[in-house]
C-alpha cells in the first residue's frame, strides 16, 4: 500500500515484513526455472513432473521440520507417504 498511496499510507515498508514473501517469490521463480531447464532435457515428462511433485511434497515436509520444529505423529507422516504414492502413480 505504501507504493500504491505513498506518504498517505503513513507505514513505510521494512526489511522484516517483506523477507518472507521476498523469499517465497525468489523460491517459486527457482523452481519454475528449474523446471524450465529440466523440460528441455533428456528425462521424459512422465517421469520428470511426477519427480517434481514428489520433490515439492518432501521440500515441504522436511523445511517444516526443520525450519520449525514441528513433529509429526504417525498418521501425519502416514498421510505425507500416501501422498507422494499418489502423486506417482497418478502421473505414471
Amino acid at each position: 500500500m505504501f507504493f500504491v498511496k505513498g506518504r498517505k499510507a503513513g507505514k513505510k515498508c521494512d526489511f522484516k515484513e517483506t523477507a518472507l514473501p521476498l523469499t517465497a517469490g525468489i523460491a517459486n521463480g527457482l523452481f519454475n526455472f528449474l523446471l524450465i531447464v529440466l523440460a528441455t532435457s533428456a528425462i521424459a515428462p512422465a517421469v520428470l513432473y511426477p519427480l517434481l511433485a514428489a520433490a515439492g511434497i518432501i521440500a515441504a515436509y522436511a523445511l517444516s521440520a526443520i525450519f520449525f520444529k514441528e513433529r509429526f505423529t504417525i498418521l501425519q507422516n502416514t498421510g505425507v507417504a500416501i501422498g507422494i504414492a499418489a502423486v506417482v502413480l497418478l502421473n505414471l
